[in-house]
């Protein structure tokens, strides 16, 4: 291919796109911190965003599919329900079933079957023309307006790089949240999670992972998107990164009330790439 037609074909291209995957779920009122909820609706993207550089951060939702700027979401599992749930590595999910004198969580089972009462699915991240740094994109980025929600929910990301490395991340959404919340303590002792159980089924508690999802963010305006305090991975150019994703209600948090009941939940995901320089850039 002459040079001057591969500049075109870049030149046609966003020059760093980030990608949204939508989802929209109505909650009902049920039981405490349980919700029902209806069809999946995947919603057409609102924007696109443009940043330096001359990269393509494209999405799908099968590996050997066809990568675009956005993909619909498919859920291991159909989910039917949201309920309370704690996790400490995104692997073992345990939920409550006795109290204590002071009516707080001390019991707790194992879920054998966490994807009937959380969102779980996997989309796959390849970048075109150059190498990226993946952050969130904020504006992309919605899971609704209820505060009590934001302050309850925890989104979990498992990232698995080309070469076979991984990371693992947990997110606290509450930053995110505006407005007032109901606090209280369910369990021995603030920010905490249930790590396993011991042989009486007494809960093993360990300091909550999860990380403020604001440090993970892309800055700056829309035409020039420049790196977060952190990164998600980095993406080499035409590599496939595997994004297995988990959404559930940390049931542990001290948010996680009767009001987190009869909200609208509005989830999007944004990703934004930023160009990694090369060294002789």
């Amino acid at each position: 291919m002459e040079k001057s037609t591969i500049k075109q074909l870049k030149l046609s291209l966003v020059a760093t796109l980030f990608v949204l995957v939508l989802i929209t779920i109505s909650l009902t009122s049920a039981t405490y911190a349980w919700f029902t909820f209806g069809a999946v609706t995947n919603i057409e993207p609102l924007s696109s965003t443009i940043s330096k550089g001359d990269i393509s951060l494209l999405i799908a939702n099968q590996k050997d599919g066809q990568y675009k700027r956005t993909t619909p979401l498919i859920l291991t599992k159909p989910t039917k329900r949201l309920a309370p749930i704690s996790t400490v590595d995104l692997q073992n999910f345990y939920y409550a079933v006795g109290q204590d004198s002071e009516n707080r969580f001390v019991v707790f089972q194992k879920d054998n079957d966490p994807d009937s009462i959380l969102m779980h699915g996997t989309v796959y991240l390849t970048c075109k023309f150059g190498d990226a740094d993946v952050y969130f994109h904020r504006e992309g980025l919605s899971f609704g307006k209820s505060p009590q929600v934001l302050c309850a929910l925890r989104l979990g990301l498992h990232i698995t790089l080309a070469n076979g490395k991984q990371s693992w991340h947990i997110f606290d959404l509450s930053s995110l949240a505006h407005g007032n919340v109901i606090s209280h303590l369910n369990v021995p002792q603030n920010h905490t999670v249930v790590s396993g159980i011991d042989k009486e089924q007494n809960a093993i508690f360990v300091p909550d992972p999860a990380v403020d999802i604001n440090a993970f963010m892309s800055n700056g305006p829309v035409d020039e998107l420049t790196g977060g305090r952190q990164k998600l991975c980095s993406i080499l150019r035409d590599e496939i990164a595997t994004v297995e994703y988990w959404l559930y209600l940390e049931g542990c948090d001290e948010h996680c009330e009767n009001a987190v009941q009869d909200d609208e939940l509005h989830l999007q995901l944004g990703f934004a790439g930023v160009k990694i320089p090369r060294k002789e850039e």
